[in-house]
C-alpha cells in the first residue's frame, strides 16, 4: 500500500506541474484540458485506493490502475503498488517448498527494481522542474529507467519448477532453461551466483556457465533463493546418480 500511496502523490505532483505550465506547453487550452483530464483520472485512482483501504482490494486495485494509466511512465509506480498490494502472501508455503526442494517458486530482483525506479523518479522530477527544450533527453531517460524498474520488480529473476529452472536474462533475450541434473556446481559470490552446467546428451562439449544477479534480491529473498537452489541441485544430482547407476 505504501508504494501505491507514493504513486498517487507523484501523479498529483505531475498534475500540479501541468496546471502551472511547468512543462513549457505555452498553450492555455492544452494546459486546461490536460489538467482537468489528469484531475479526473487521479480522482478515480484515489477512489480505488480508498476502496483498497476499506478491504475491497481487487476492485480498488483495478480503479487505481485505470486512474494511473494516463500518467505512464510515472503512473507505473502506482500501478505496481496496486499489483503488489493485491498479491497473496505465500511466504509460508514457499518456505515449505524450498525446504523440500520440490514445487514451484519465483524470486524477483526487487532491490534492483527499486534502485531503477528511484533513479528514474529523481530524473523525472528534475525534468519536470527544468526547461523542456533544453532537457528533453531527461524525460526519455527517466521513462526508460522507470519502465525497467517496474519490469525487474514484476518479472521473476529466477523461476524454480519441478525438474528445471528458468533464468531471466533481460527484456531482450529469452529465458534460459536448465535442468537441475545438468548443473555441475554452483559458486555463491557477493553479487552473483554462478552456475556451471553441461547439457544432457552432450557430454563431449565443454562445461558452460551462467551468472544470476542475486545481488538484486532483497537480503531475506537471497537467503531463500540460495536454499531453494541448493536443495534442488542436490536432488537433481541424486536423481542423475540413480539413472547412471
Amino acid at each position: 500500500m505504501k508504494v501505491a500511496f507514493i504513486g498517487l502523490v507523484l501523479n498529483l505532483l505531475w498534475t500540479f506541474g501541468l496546471s502551472q505550465d511547468l512543462y513549457g506547453f505555452n498553450n492555455a487550452q492544452i494546459v486546461e484540458v490536460g489538467t482537468y483530464l489528469c484531475i479526473g483520472f487521479w480522482s478515480l485512482s484515489v477512489v480505488g485506493f480508498l476502496m483498497m483501504l476499506s478491504g475491497k482490494r481487487k476492485v480498488g486495485s483495478v480503479l487505481l490502475i485505470i486512474g494511473s494509466i494516463i500518467f505512464v511512465p510515472l503512473g507505473l509506480v502506482a500501478i505496481l503498488g496496486a499489483r503488489k498490494a493485491t498479491s497473496k502472501d505465500t511466504d509460508t508455503s514457499l518456505e515449505g517448498r524450498e525446504t523440500s526442494g520440490r514445487g514451484s517458486a519465483t524470486f524477483h530482483a526487487v532491490k534492483q527494481g527499486n534502485l531503477m525506479l528511484g533513479c528514474g523518479i529523481v530524473v523525472l522530477l528534475i525534468f519536470m522542474l527544468s526547461d523542456l527544450s533544453s532537457t528533453a533527453s531527461l524525460g526519455a531517460i527517466s521513462g526508460i529507467m522507470i519502465v525497467m524498474g517496474v519490469w525487474w520488480k514484476s518479472s521473476p529473476l529466477v523461476e524454480f519448477r519441478d525438474d528445471h529452472l528458468l533464468i531471466n536474462r533481460g527484456p531482450v533475450r529469452s529465458k534460459l532453461m536448465l535442468r537441475y541434473s545438468e548443473i555441475l556446481r554452483v559458486e555463491y559470490k557477493r553479487r552473483a551466483c554462478i552456475l556451471h552446467y553441461r547439457r544432457q546428451g552432450n557430454e563431449v562439449d565443454k562445461d558452460r556457465k551462467i551468472g544470476i544477479a542475486s545481488g538484486g534480491l532483497l537480503q531475506h529473498d537471497r537467503g531463500r533463493f540460495e536454499l531453494a537452489l541448493r536443495n534442488r541441485v542436490e536432488r537433481g544430482t541424486q536423481s542423475q546418480d540413480v539413472l547412471e547407476g
